[in-house]
């Protein structure tokens, strides 16, 4: 689930507080402050670290394999998520793994498969993104 950093007041005394949050979204995180008396003044996703996925490279071979295997698992009825954390399982390119799994992230907390396939790692070519938009 998404972290926020945020900055925000309480009600009551005016007293300015910086934190983090997890929800869902953006929204959802906002919501939940409010719930808590804070006037949300600024907030962000924070942007975790690039770990191990930062200068590594898929290949197009591993791309290919893994945009026919997830096509024929939704084709057999399997759910978008059910496909990603299986296919995140099995690939053994560490770097094709981090991105899998933060597209399978992105997508359990709402984004749709095109938006959360716009990774900013740039592994995945948007070329196989662009024919699932709607």
């Amino acid at each position: 689930m998404p972290s926020f950093v945020y900055v925000a007041r309480e009600t009551g005394t005016g007293r300015e507080i910086r934190s983090s949050v997890e929800a869902a979204t953006e929204q959802a995180a906002v919501a939940a402050l409010l719930n808590r008396n804070l006037l949300v003044v600024s907030i962000q996703e924070k942007v975790g670290k690039k770990g191990n996925t930062s200068g590594g490279k898929v290949s197009l071979a591993d791309q290919v394999i893994f945009t026919r295997q997830l096509a024929t698992m939704i084709d057999a009825g399997l759910a978008m998520v059910q496909s990603l954390q299986a296919l995140a399982e099995q690939t053994t390119n560490k770097v094709m793994r981090d991105v899998i799994k933060d597209i399978c992230a992105r997508v359990e907390s709402g984004d749709s498969f095109s938006e959360a396939g716009q990774t900013p790692q740039g592994v995945q070519p948007a070329l196989c993104f662009h024919g699932v938009r709607r």
